[in-house]
């Protein structure tokens, strides 16, 4: 069983994993033409070493995912093997991400800059299961919705 004193490091390496991702980002994102050169950016920042599981990013308008190298290889794919579309989320357990879905769509609505928390199965390449708790936020530009940065923390291996 965890200790308190367990439980207050995990939510310190939490925010330090999301501030550190959320600093890198900006740092590129004014460079960034796309969704891949922002991910691209962030990846040779090494936002990787900064979380235990990846990150990703969605671009809200264009419905396109990057996925980082930690994001795809703890689920035994090759860096960019699951391309731009949802195909990394599709072997999450669809139950468990239509709660995460609903989080980030009221998160959207509400126009709200909270941190959203989901926890979910995913099926590896070799089909055994990897359980991650998901983090992230909305990010607004101009009012708008323009990408939602998230982390994925490795539960159980």
């Amino acid at each position: 069983m965890r200790t308190e004193i367990q439980h207050k490091i995990d939510k310190i390496n939490i925010m330090l994993e999301n501030a550190m991702l959320k600093l890198n980002f900006m740092i590129v994102s004014g460079k960034a033409k796309s969704l891949i050169q922002l991910g691209e950016g962030l990846v040779s920042l090494d936002s990787d070493k900064y979380t235990n599981g990846g990150f990703w990013l969605w671009d809200y308008i264009a419905n396109e995912i990057f996925y980082s190298p930690l994001f795809c290889t703890s689920l035994g794919f090759e860096y960019g093997e699951l391309g731009n579309g949802f195909g990394g989320f599709d072997r999450g357990n669809a139950a468990q991400l239509k709660v995460g879905m609903d989080q980030i769509k009221n998160l959207v609505e509400t126009k709200s800059l909270e941190i959203f928390t989901n926890f979910i199965d995913f099926r590896k390449k070799d089909n055994t299961i990897l359980k991650v708790e998901c983090r992230g936020e909305v990010l607004f530009l101009n009012n708008k919705p323009y990408v939602i940065l998230g982390t994925r923390r490795i539960l159980e291996l």
